[in-house]
């Protein structure tokens, strides 16, 4: 099996562009919600990790990844006007570790003040992958708290990590926000 363009460096049909931060003004079309949902959409018909190449993942949710070659990985992010948040999805070709990943977070040591940056939600996102035929399991802390939830639909495993939570105005009742969603093999 040869190995990815992230052990190799860029291929020759992928983009040959160095990663960079972008700002939301480059691509205004690509708010957080709509990064979710392209994300979502590269599930959607996945059979397996097998079919994804660089090229595959840029096809499939439009996003334009660059190659990052500090992490050997391919990469899109959009720094939020006048905020630490953050936002965008890294794809790794590597063979032990083929994994998509979005991210929803934000700079320095402490959660900024004021409302985090809430695209998806875990119920949301639950409520979809069981009607897309994956089983759910949580992994907790000591606690009892989630630490992630895990979705199965072999040959793939989703992993969605929480964020904070937001109050939903309307009814009081609290909303938890996605950070990371993490596409992988299932083992």
């Amino acid at each position: 099996m040869s190995e990815g363009p992230a052990e190799a460096g860029p291929s020759d049909t992928a983009p040959t562009d160095t990663y960079r931060i972008s700002a939301l003004s480059e691509h205004p079309d690509l708010t957080p919600e709509e990064v979710g949902r392209r994300m979502l959409r590269l599930l959607d018909g996945l059979g397996s990790m097998d079919e994804l190449t660089t090229e595959q993942v840029i096809l499939r949710t439009g996003l334009p990844l660059k190659y990052a070659p500090k992490g050997k990985v391919y990469a899109f992010t959009i720094q939020m006007p006048d905020s630490p948040w953050y936002y965008g999805v890294t794809y790794r070709d590597e063979r032990e570790t083929k994994m998509v990943e979005l991210e929803y977070s934000y700079s320095g040591d402490s959660m900024p003040k004021g409302a985090p940056l809430c695209a998806m939600t875990v119920d949301d996102l639950a409520k979809q992958f069981k009607r897309d035929g994956f089983s759910l399991w949580i992994d907790v802390d000591e606690l009892g708290q989630a630490l992630a939830y895990y979705f199965k639909r072999s040959p793939l495993r989703v992993r969605v990590v929480p964020g904070a939570s937001v109050t939903n105005n309307e009814t009081g009742t609290y909303r938890l926000c996605v950070s990371q969603l993490m596409i992988t093999k299932a083992d």
